[in-house]
């Protein structure tokens, strides 16, 4: 497990109180400055369960990572965590993102092929009313 530049940084920051609440200001101005009407901050409730910024920032990132993988599989995925680095958890989130956007052009070509196919049956159903009616008028004049 070999860490980066950054993540060395996170690791040499004990102070999680801090970070966090510069995240939640971060937050703040940005809903401020971008006039958001509702949303949520980081709280440091529970910043003395991490001893630096490093593993709240994996702890936080792994949930995110189990939130999207859950919202694409319908399912949290199991095993994932144990000697995994921040750096890695962010390249699985980029994929999985990649992954979602791939499956909604499938789902928006899947939408077109079935408006065309009820575009098709619809055309069917009506050539078969056609074909009924031509019927009933035979079946009429045999004295059905």
């Amino acid at each position: 497990m070999a860490l980066t530049a950054r993540e060395m940084e996170m690791v040499q920051d004990t102070n999680v109180v801090a970070h966090i609440e510069q995240l939640a200001e971060a937050i703040r101005a940005q809903a401020k400055a971008e006039g958001w009407s509702f949303f949520g901050v980081p709280t440091t409730m529970h910043a003395d369960k991490y001893a630096n910024v490093y593993e709240y920032e994996l702890s936080m990132t792994l949930g995110q990572m189990s939130d999207i993988y859950k919202e694409i599989h319908g399912f949290r995925p199991r095993g994932i965590g144990a000697g995994i680095t921040l750096a890695e958890v962010e390249v699985i989130i980029d994929e999985l993102y990649e992954q979602q956007d791939q499956m909604a052009r499938h789902e928006e070509d899947y939408q077109v092929l079935e408006a065309w196919n009820a575009k098709q049956l619809n055309l069917a159903v009506d050539q078969l009313d056609d074909n009924w009616d031509k019927f009933d008028a035979l079946a009429e004049q045999l004295g059905y």
